[in-house]
């Protein structure tokens, strides 16, 4: 594997070999792969055979045999790095090259992310989380029912905190937005943001 510094042929080497490689391997690939994705400039990256309509297109993804990668990225073009296994549970994520700490299922260890989120400022992302059981989720329906947490992250700092619902609150597309004196509202749904109802306040990292 290179240890200097990627190229795009470099980058473009290490994709491939991502496409049909071990669980091993994948972590071994992606822990060169995404500092450079998170450095790189977009025509680097288009030459490492990423497929882009654009420069400015704020949603990147790369759908392999192994799995989904992809980057989210700010007005000013700080990146969250998301890999996602295909059939083994939600994302790992990667905040400006950073790894941070995700959920995962005791049992098999894999991470109980969604596959993407959302940066709710340009240095906080937030991402769903599947709890692991929950007396009013309902997974045999489509979308309807399932119930999420909130996993928050600060992109300067790496630090993150988990938000779920408690067992009488129904979160079935939490959202986050700024509230005042460096908190954080969180809503239990779309409907619910719109119309201001919060569920919970958030202090603060």
């Amino acid at each position: 594997m290179p240890t200097t510094p990627l190229t795009s042929e470099s980058a473009r080497t290490l994709i491939d070999a991502l496409r049909t490689a071990d669980v091993p391997t994948q972590a071994t690939l992606l822990a060169q792969l995404v500092p450079w994705l998170s450095r790189a400039s977009m025509a680097d990256i288009r030459s490492a055979g990423w497929p882009m309509r654009r420069d400015s297109e704020p949603l990147l993804l790369l759908s392999l045999p192994s799995g989904m990668l992809s980057i989210q990225r700010t007005p000013a073009d700080l990146r969250a790095v998301l890999w996602a296994r295909w059939g083994h549970g939600g994302s790992v994520v990667w905040l400006d090259g950073r790894e941070i700490d995700v959920p995962r299922d005791p049992d098999d260890g894999e991470p109980r992310t969604e596959e993407s989120g959302a940066w709710v400022t340009d240095h906080v992302y937030a991402i769903e989380v599947a709890p692991r059981d929950h007396p009013l989720a309902d997974w045999s329906r489509d979308f309807s029912g399932r119930q999420y947490g909130l996993l928050i992250a600060d992109a300067r700092t790496g630090r993150s905190r988990l938000e779920m619902p408690g067992p009488t609150e129904r979160w079935e597309s939490p959202r986050l937005s700024e509230g005042a004196g460096g908190t954080w509202r969180l809503f239990a749904d779309a409907d619910a943001a719109d119309a201001g109802r919060v569920a919970r306040t958030v202090p603060a990292f």
